[in-house]
């Protein structure tokens, strides 16, 4: 992923798994957002554990955001509504542009099914501040 860190006027980014191992996939988001602050369409393959951080990450990074998708895999989440929350919250808040906001087969790893109440005010948030929002998709 070192490549990756020149390409400072990078838009679009799709790395599935067999691009990269998941296992590293917040290492990998760490180094890649600074480098790529321009980017506009995410679309990823990670491990759903550290989903609100790899959230937190392209928000305070990536600003212009117009498309997100995480694709999940891997392991239990203790609290999952908190953490994904906290997420949510960091893209609502410095994303504005954002259109497309998409969770695939993260639902039986973090238990996003189930965080959904937990995470009712950060909808209304994504709802207040994401105004050109067309697409929420959760599992």
């Amino acid at each position: 992923m070192g490549a990756l860190r020149g390409c400072s006027k990078l838009r679009q980014l799709k790395l599935d798994e067999g691009s990269w191992r998941r296992a590293e996939s917040l290492t990998t988001v760490t180094a890649l957002a600074p480098a790529c602050r321009l980017l506009e369409v995410v679309d990823l393959t990670i491990d759903s554990r550290r989903l609100s951080e790899e959230l937190s990450c392209l928000a305070q990074c990536c600003t212009q955001l117009r498309s997100v998708t995480f694709n999940g895999s891997n392991g239990d989440v203790e609290h999952p509504g908190a953490k994904m929350d906290a997420g949510l919250r960091e893209l609502a808040s410095r994303c504005p542009q954002l259109e497309t906001l998409v969770f695939e087969n993260i639902a039986d790893s973090a238990n996003i099914g189930d965080s959904c109440d937990l995470t009712g005010g950060c909808l209304d948030l994504l709802a207040e501040r994401c105004t050109r929002l067309r697409t929420l998709q959760f599992p």
